[in-house]
């Protein structure tokens, strides 16, 4: 789970609360250490240099709006739940993030909630990953072509 550089503290907050056995949580600028007061069995850092690892080692993605961690996630064929960072102003808005939401097959709160957070987690194993197309032969077809 991540909050990107800025972090997302509700977000945090919210899953923390969950009976959930292994995590992953990078918490960007948001303090660590309540974290990992709270969940010790967590694996809990501020940031990552191997980030892409990570994710690519992970068995679902959650994380806020942004195209990075989403679109590693996306790379890696990861199950993704996308939680809306309010904090977070100088950002994708709600209505953009849900359309690339759908688009990636990702589930979206536009709000944090625990409760929801959870079943999402119970049910996005059973979900079928979304399949794209190779882009980089698409274009490399039209260069081609034309």
């Amino acid at each position: 789970m991540t909050g990107g550089t800025e972090g997302h503290k509700q977000l945090f907050d919210a899953v923390v609360e969950l009976d959930l056995k292994k995590v992953v949580l990078q918490t960007g600028k948001v303090d660590p250490e309540p974290y990992k007061t709270k969940r010790p069995k967590w694996t809990i850092i501020p940031y990552l240099t191997e980030f892409e690892k990570l994710v690519a080692e992970s068995s679902m993605v959650i994380t806020h709006q942004g195209g990075g961690t989403i679109f590693e996630a996306v790379l890696y064929g990861k199950p993704l739940i996308i939680v809306f960072n309010h904090e977070i102003p100088r950002s994708a808005n709600t209505d953009d993030m849900r359309v690339l939401a759908k688009k990636v097959g990702a589930p979206f709160l536009d709000h944090v909630d625990s409760k929801t957070i959870e079943s999402l987690i119970l049910e996005i194993g059973k979900q079928e990953k979304p399949h794209f197309e190779n882009g980089r032969v698409k274009a490399a077809e039209i260069i081609l072509h034309e």
